[in-house]
């Protein structure tokens, strides 16, 4: 479906080599984001950008600045219909995106692997 094309903003991070070989965050357990949003944030793992493909988690709307952590269980693949596993995916990354679904305000100041939150 297109309708993701609608997100408000979209913060991309690049997980290439300079190579532009993607990277392999198996390692790093899931994800760590400092931030509050008036709404909430969907954090995806682009697997084909060109055909919208991507597994995504979302961390809740945060009146305060807060952790969220994620790890690779939360994950759910956009396609559905795939018999395609998180663990095929976090091997080779290109691009991971924050992505605000609806209108607002939000400040994200840390983003990292799972193990990296602080208090």
């Amino acid at each position: 479906s297109d309708e993701d094309d609608d997100d408000i903003a979209t913060i991309s991070l690049n997980t290439v080599s300079s190579k532009l070989e993607p990277a392999d965050i198996s390692a790093w357990n899931g994800f760590c984001i400092h931030y509050e949003a008036d709404s909430e944030i969907r954090i995806t793992i682009v697997t084909d950008s060109a055909a919208h493909k991507y597994w995504y988690a979302e961390v809740p709307y945060s009146d305060d600045m807060v952790w969220g952590k994620v790890s690779w269980d939360a994950f759910q693949n956009i396609d559905e219909e795939s018999d395609e596993k998180i663990e095929d995916v976090i091997g080779v990354v290109s691009q991971v995106q924050l992505r605000f679904p609806y209108d607002g305000g939000f400040t994200v100041d840390r983003f990292g692997s799972y193990d990296q939150c602080g208090k």
